[in-house]
């Protein structure tokens, strides 16, 4: 799963008709949206998963969370960027409709559900990543998926059901490589580089 602590880059997981040497596409905020930018980008892509839990957030889903199952995917969490402003006092959450919102209240509520690593097309070049679908909590609705289209460089939320038929050949993705902002494992990292010599 995700360490809470660490801040981490949310790539879309690589169609395989993409080449794995062009520079991966990640979750970013820039200009106030989500969308995908280059993983490597000075702001607006440094993601953290801040546990449901706080008095505020309490607050806000008082009485909703029943019929919950135990386990990891139950888990809740809201996605704060972390690098969106200068001012690191500034919170900023990824809300319902995948703009930013400024008030924990106002947060989309997600869970995340770690996906088998046999849809990995490379080993993993940092410690700790992980290979994560990211779908919306929410008691008054159906459950959301956060997809990616690389092409397009777009964000969108697909109803559960549609993702299978939305990501079946196509350049829709429905996981996302969680990279935490570590140094990469160096061995690995020479490894990817030879691929393309």
């Amino acid at each position: 799963m995700v360490d809470e602590s660490k801040g981490y880059y949310l790539a879309c997981l690589r169609a395989r008709s993409v080449s794995l040497l062009q520079f991966p596409q990640s979750l970013s905020v820039l200009g106030g949206r989500a969308h995908l930018d280059n993983f490597d980008a000075t702001a607006g892509n440094l993601w953290t998963f801040k546990p449901v839990g706080s008095k505020a957030l309490a607050r806000r889903d008082a009485g909703r969370l029943r019929g919950t199952s135990d386990g990891a995917e139950s888990k809740r969490y809201v996605l704060s960027c972390t690098n969106v402003d200068e001012d690191s006092k500034v919170a900023s959450y990824l809300g319902p409709n995948l703009s930013i919102v400024q008030s924990l209240e106002k947060a989309q509520t997600w869970t995340c559900t770690v996906m088998s690593e046999d849809r990995r097309r490379r080993a993993p070049v940092v410690d700790g990543e992980a290979l994560l679908q990211i779908r919306t909590f929410s008691a008054e609705g159906p459950t959301l998926v956060l997809c990616a289209h690389e092409h397009q460089g777009t964000v969108r939320l697909v109803e559960a059901d549609a993702v299978a038929e939305g990501t079946t050949g196509g350049f829709l993705s429905d996981v996302w490589e969680a990279t935490p902002d570590s140094d990469p494992n160096p061995d690995v990292l020479q490894e990817l580089l030879e691929i393309g010599t």
